[in-house]
């Protein structure tokens, strides 16, 4: 059978000898029925003195109904003015507490409940970096810290009632289980009954914000981590998440391309240009028949003299010249490998 009560709780504030508590409305109800009221009066205030009003003799004005109609004619007996007999009283202005008192009721009460602006995002971002942005939310957060409290207890309490039911409901056959990978495919599977009888699990829910700005802020963090030189571009690569506003998979592939391309320069080795190869080639060839003891034409002054060092004519050794060719030979091509 079941071990817990299949009930899990949530209200928004505890009252003692009350199951339901509170509702968050509760305490909103006499706030909006101010508002609405305070509403109510500048509207009726705006319909009575915010349009002139038509005032007339009516004893000198035989139509007095067309005073209303555009480009009516007005007959008027008399020989006075006609500003004595037809006039308007002007608007009148509302005193602009009035409105200070609306915005107050209208900004106190959000504010209380844990709407402000900053909640809400009504933020400009040019205006406040993302981490300023996220301790102003933070800070309108806390009102509203217990009831976040109590609703991931709500949350624990729902999915141990649920393991549960899966412990003592689940027939011989297992638990069927259909969920999707990480490539999004949808995949079955079975947990044994034995497996879920001797299966116990600590539930707890860890709530990490995720925000535009929250997202803002560690892109900007890993950004001066990189400046100070503290890890490299493909370890803040790595570090992005995954719904960044950088592109961090099409990132990982350029790099993933970048190495590969890497490795395979690394395998074939450093290419030289084919006018090098000619010239090491010929001083190659050069130095190798100096090795004989004949001087072949061509030869750079500086060999000759190398391979003369009398300058009389008096030919080097064979087998010194030999010896002296390979170890030029052998620094020539170290030098083209290291460079």
């Amino acid at each position: 059978g079941l071990s817990n009560f299949p009930i899990a709780k949530f209200s928004w504030e505890e009252v003692k000898n009350s199951a339901r508590g509170n509702g968050i409305v509760n305490a909103q109800i006499p706030n909006q029925i101010e508002y609405n009221k305070t509403l109510a009066r500048r509207v009726v205030k705006v319909m009575e003195g915010a349009y002139p009003k038509l005032v007339y003799n009516e004893n000198v004005i035989d139509n007095p109904d067309d005073l209303d109609n555009v480009g009516a004619k007005i007959a008027v007996r008399g020989q006075e003015p006609i500003t004595n007999y037809v006039g308007f009283l002007p608007a009148t202005q509302m005193s602009s507490d009035v409105l200070a008192l609306s915005n107050d009721l209208m900004k106190l009460t959000q504010e209380m409940s844990g709407a402000s602006e900053a909640a809400l995002g009504k933020v400009n971002p040019e205006q406040a970096s993302g981490r300023a942005i996220l301790a102003v939310q933070d800070a309108s957060a806390q009102i509203m810290s217990l009831q976040m409290q109590q609703h991931e207890q709500f949350i624990e309490d729902i999915a141990r009632i649920l393991l549960d039911f899966w412990t003592a409901y689940t027939d011989e056959g297992g638990m069927k289980l259909r969920y999707r990978d990480v490539n999004g495919n949808s995949v079955s599977d079975v947990i044994p009954r034995d497996v879920i009888e001797n299966l116990r699990v600590n539930i707890k829910i860890e709530v990490s914000p995720s925000s535009p700005y929250s997202i803002a802020a560690v892109e900007q963090t890993l950004e001066n981590y990189m400046r100070a030189k503290y890890i490299t571009f493909e370890e803040l690569v790595e570090a992005l998440p995954d719904n960044a506003v950088a592109p961090k998979n099409i990132l990982k592939r350029i790099l993933k391309q970048r190495e590969t391309a890497q490795q395979k320069q690394a395998a074939q080795g450093a290419p030289v240009a084919a006018g090098e190869n000619a010239g090491i080639g010929a001083v190659l060839e050069k130095l190798k028949a100096g090795a004989s003891g004949a001087m072949p034409a061509g030869m750079p002054a500086g060999m000759q003299v190398m391979a003369m060092p009398n300058g009389g004519g008096m030919p080097m050794n064979p087998g010194a010249g030999a010896n002296l060719g390979n170890e030029i030979a052998a620094r020539v091509r170290k030098a083209v490998a290291q460079g």
